[in-house]
């Protein structure tokens, strides 16, 4: 039993010697496995080692790590989930163009399959990441694409008896380092519901206007808010200061209880359909209020609340959604409605961020939002389920 045991551990790290020349391994085995009819091993988080994957062992490598990076202002904090490990290429001591390659086993799956997986590509100067099988290129994506995870899918098509293949290339300097986890494949094709985004703020509000019913404004701002102890100090789409968002502000002259409302456009939906509004928020301050989302059918001047949250969050950035269903089944355009509401003090600020609509329920599209570092939580379908007859009544 001892012996066999301690087989398994040092089979996490071999020397592979092909002719006459030594090619060394990170997280291979012994042997390198084929995926069975049925299992996929390509499935990994990481948790316990590099599973059936294998990175070569230069320089430039993919390498398992828990918490930050070494180097500031590049790599994530944490894992995808926000406990765990992940993979990731360390661009200090390395020259701009070199190539670190993560390889799969043999796949001995005849049918398409979808590749899933957590990217995380934060950095001034952040190469590429390629996906191939084998030596076709199916993703490629270059550049910072902001200090939070995000998830990618790949149909691969014709994957029998070929490798998956991803390859982080380093940028012009050490703010590069670039992570994948929770990789996982999943029998069949990949499919995605159609995705609208509508509004991120930075060309500008995207049609989105304050009721000057209510007894204040949404502003638009970057940066941070004027006070201190509540409100971001960044954006949530670009995560530094030239980003913008909507936000109350809090100070004097405002008091507890008054109230802004941000209203969009009006959107169209098929009859009878469901749709999914997400958005980001930002609730620090030891007296924050209320954030409340309404849905508005066209024509109408009721509103029925989908969404509410009260109380201080935390000092970062949180995604959340709701359904969007209207008053009336025939109704086809709908508005949408974010209410901040002040809480008793100045440390109250509210903001929120890149709006998106899916078209299908927030059930049906789970798993296909632009996801988060541990410093972001998912308040999903926190709904409130008003009956028809308490709608909320004002003029806009």
């Amino acid at each position: 039993m001892v012996s066999s045991v301690r087989t398994l551990l040092w089979s996490n790290i071999v020397l592979i010697i092909l002719q006459g020349s030594i090619a060394q391994w990170y997280g291979a085995t012994t042997s390198q496995p084929t995926i069975s009819p049925g299992t996929s091993p390509l499935d990994c988080n990481f948790l316990y080692g590099y599973c059936s994957w294998s990175s070569t062992l230069t320089t430039y490598r993919w390498q398992r790590q828990r918490g930050t990076t070494p180097s500031t202002g590049t790599g994530p904090s944490t894992d995808h989930s926000g406990t765990g490990y992940y993979i990731y290429t360390e661009a200090t001591s390395v020259s701009s163009g070199q190539a670190a390659r993560l390889q799969s086993p043999h796949i001995t799956k005849t049918s398409p399959q979808c590749l899933s997986f957590w990217y995380h590509m934060y950095g001034a100067s952040m190469g590429s990441m390629t996906v191939k099988l084998s030596s076709t290129t199916l993703w490629r994506l270059s550049g910072n694409q902001g200090n939070y995870w995000q998830q990618a899918r790949v149909t691969l098509t014709n994957p029998f008896n070929k490798k998956v293949v991803f390859e982080g290339v380093r940028g012009s300097d050490y703010k590069s380092d670039m992570a994948i986890d929770d990789i996982r494949m999943t029998n069949g094709s990949c499919h995605s519901p159609q995705v609208n985004t509508v509004c991120t703020f930075e060309p500008g509000t995207c049609g989105f206007r304050n009721d000057y019913s209510a007894t204040f404004t949404w502003t638009r701002k970057r940066g941070s808010t004027t006070s201190t102890g509540t409100g971001p100090v960044s954006d949530r789409t670009y995560g530094n200061s030239t980003g913008y968002y909507m936000y109350i502000e809090t100070s004097s002259p405002r008091s507890s209880g008054h109230t802004a409302r941000l209203v969009s456009p009006l959107f169209s939906k098929p009859v009878g359909a469901t749709l999914c509004l997400q958005w980001w928020y930002h609730m620090y301050g030891a007296t924050i209020g209320t954030l409340n989302v309404y849905v508005k059918d066209s024509g109408s001047t009721y509103k029925r609340r989908i969404w509410t949250l009260s109380g201080n969050q935390g000092n970062f950035w949180k995604r959340a959604n709701a359904n969007i269903t209207t008053r009336y089944s025939y109704t086809t355009s709908y508005q949408i409605i974010f209410e901040g509401i002040r809480g008793t003090s100045y440390t109250g600020d509210i903001a929120i961020d890149d709006i998106t609509i899916f078209n299908s329920s927030c059930n049906a599209t789970s798993g296909w939002y632009t996801i988060c570092t541990r410093s972001c939580s998912v308040q999903s379908n926190l709904y409130i389920t008003d009956t028809y007859g308490t709608y909320q009544n004002w003029p806009l």
